[in-house]
């Protein structure tokens, strides 16, 4: 779960071949929602794309045997600043629905929830 915690960045996501399962975390800690995500499973197909407002995190998971994604990011990228959550954090709990995931080491080696709230007060 990706997100910038200076200068975070908003998303438009959307999926030109295949089909991805996206998720989107509140890291806002002044919000009722703050923690929560929320999972929407966007096709080809129906040519629907994603807003993900900034103090987000993000990941998805490829639910067709291939996917090409497409994103618009706004805000400049600042790799000192790229962090994340990791996937299958245990306070989360979000319901992935691959049974195998393909994960980088990089995400591997994400903070926990509790870790990020504990460096951080919101982004």
């Amino acid at each position: 779960m990706h997100f910038q915690t200076v200068n975070p960045q908003a998303k438009i996501v959307r999926v030109i071949k295949g089909e991805i399962r996206d998720v989107v975390v509140d890291l806002r800690a002044d919000s009722k929602t703050f923690g929560k995500y929320l999972a929407v499973n966007l096709p080809d197909a129906n040519h629907k794309i994603l807003w993900i407002p900034k103090e987000f995190a993000h990941g998805f998971e490829v639910l067709s045997d291939d996917a090409l994604v497409s994103y618009t990011c706004v805000g400049k990228y600042m790799r000192d600043y790229d962090t994340g959550i990791v996937w299958n954090d245990s306070t989360l709990a979000i319901e992935w629905k691959t049974t195998q995931p393909i994960v980088s080491e990089k995400d591997r080696n994400l903070q926990t929830f509790a870790e990020f709230c504990d460096k951080f007060t919101g982004i």
